[in-house]
């Protein structure tokens, strides 16, 4: 026997990569002196850096990152050594699973995001919001694959999910209650409040007058219904409260009562 060439499956040059966890396929072919060759005879195959990448039956296996030179050997005469470098499986892809694109301030909303292929390497995903005032990523313990979004008050940011060179985006909504502006001044007899802000399309202003200490909760969907002490906001502005009560003055949808805006503002003496 002359010598020992390694090659591709169809006798082309052979591959020199392989990625992390797949495999290429080499040939051996013996060429005798006469000028023949003998193609697939049996090959004794070694790496060597088995940790690096494995062959066995010319199949070689990617272990981990690095490289190793494959040779083949057939009947004690061995192969030029083929150099074969092993490669991680990149992301090809990331999107963002989640259908959810919105939510009210104060809560938290858990993100999920798929990369492909399955067998990449690196499948770690890095969150980011645009907008850390209105949302922001910094809690833990959400289930792999995900994030805990923590909605902050309302407002507009992008979601950005990395993964590996991919990047996928999610345009998302914090509603929250709009600020109102109160003013409350004394007249006779009681107090005159007022809201710098309009009431908008499709709303109705509503309000409540308690002690201090008796402030209602208000969030963004909150019902206040007339049957809970809600009522109808005065077209002059005129109340009665004594002093250091406080008027709570909400903004409230038309069809369910539900709360879009707050506001407040401390009544004082009302004049004599």
């Amino acid at each position: 026997m002359k010598s020992v060439t390694v090659t591709a499956v169809d006798g082309g040059a052979a591959p020199t990569e392989v990625l992390i966890g797949r495999t290429i396929t080499l040939k051996a072919a013996a060429v005798y002196g006469d000028g023949s060759q003998v193609e697939t005879p049996t090959v004794e195959w070694a790496s060597s850096k088995p940790d690096v990448a494995t062959v066995a039956d010319g199949v070689v296996t990617g272990k981990t990152a690095g490289s190793t030179i494959i040779t083949a050997t057939v009947d004690g005469v061995t192969s030029p050594g083929l150099t074969v470098t092993v490669a991680p499986v990149p992301v090809e892809t990331v999107r963002i699973t989640s259908t959810v694109n919105q939510g009210v301030e104060g809560s938290d909303v858990t993100l999920t995001a798929e990369v492909t292929p399955d067998d990449a390497t690196d499948k770690t995903l890095t969150w980011e919001s645009s907008n850390t005032d209105v949302a922001a990523f910094t809690k833990t313990g959400a289930p792999a694959g995900g994030k805990i979004l923590t909605l902050l008050k309302k407002g507009e940011t992008t979601v950005t999910v990395h993964a590996g060179d991919q990047s996928a985006t999610l345009d998302f909504t914090v509603l929250g209650l709009d600020v109102l502006t109160v003013t409350a001044t004394a007249r006779q007899g009681g107090q005159t409040l007022a809201v710098t802000e309009a009431i908008g399309t499709d709303l109705q202003r509503r309000y409540r007058i308690t002690g201090a200490d008796a402030k209602p909760t208000v969030a963004y969907d909150t019902v206040c219904a007339t049957a809970d002490g809600w009522l109808a906001w005065p077209e002059n502005g005129e109340v009665s409260g004594t002093e250091g009560q406080v008027a709570t003055v909400v903004d409230v949808t038309v069809k369910g009562a539900n709360a879009r805006g707050k506001g407040e503002a401390v009544l004082p003496a009302p004049l004599a």
